[in-house]
């Protein structure tokens, strides 16, 4: 059972997080220019606006995804959330800016972060 929640919890993020947020990436620089479509922004916000609400009920007051334990599911929505930050996609629920709180003040993010920075 743990298995298929975790499982179900990574579909929800490809599909419904990363999903709009490569597709927002296509039509901004990863297609050929003639391909972009100008207008999808509002019909992405809208997605990703409806997926975070969904997010906020899924996760409720756990502090990770599959509660107090951090596993593989937060380590790619954490990934997906602050990449939504930076393409400044809607998020108002501030259980979610907490959830990318936690994330990133995780003594392994914050070392991973620093190699990163430093190379």
């Amino acid at each position: 059972l743990v298995r298929a929640q975790q499982d179900s919890f990574l579909h929800f993020i490809n599909d419904e997080v990363d999903g709009v947020l490569w597709t927002l990436s296509k039509h901004s620089y990863a297609l050929p220019k003639e391909l972009h479509v100008a207008d999808i922004r509002p019909a992405l916000d809208w997605e990703y606006a409806r997926s975070m609400d969904i997010l906020e009920t899924r996760l409720g007051d756990k502090d990770y995804v599959m509660g107090d334990t951090f596993t593989v599911p937060d380590i790619i929505l954490g990934h997906c959330l602050m990449w939504g930050i930076s393409a400044k996609m809607p998020m108002p629920q501030p259980s979610l800016r907490a959830y990318v709180d936690r994330i990133t003040a995780r003594p392994a993010y914050l070392r991973a972060h620093a190699i990163r920075k430093s190379g």
